[in-house]
């Protein structure tokens, strides 16, 4: 399985996902299922980021980038 816990990671699978089918190494009705998935991969990343960063702001904590990112692996499983 990729791990698709940043936005970079997507956009490559994204990307990949493109070009196989549009080289037909899948078809369309399967990219088109695979990039779905990929768009709520961004919105669950774009959801846990934000729902931290208000955490932070009521709290009157600031984190950094990387506990930013651990909350949000952790959010993802």
């Amino acid at each position: 399985m990729k791990n698709l816990n940043s936005i970079q990671s997507i956009k490559h699978e994204l990307n990949r996902v493109y070009s196989e089918s549009h080289d037909g190494l899948i078809d369309a009705g399967t990219g088109v299922k695979l990039a779905q998935i990929l768009q709520i991969a961004v919105k669950i990343i774009e959801v846990c980021d934000l729902e931290q960063r208000i955490d932070s702001l009521e709290n009157g904590t600031i984190l950094t980038k990387e506990q930013r990112d651990a909350i949000i692996d952790a959010a993802r499983y």
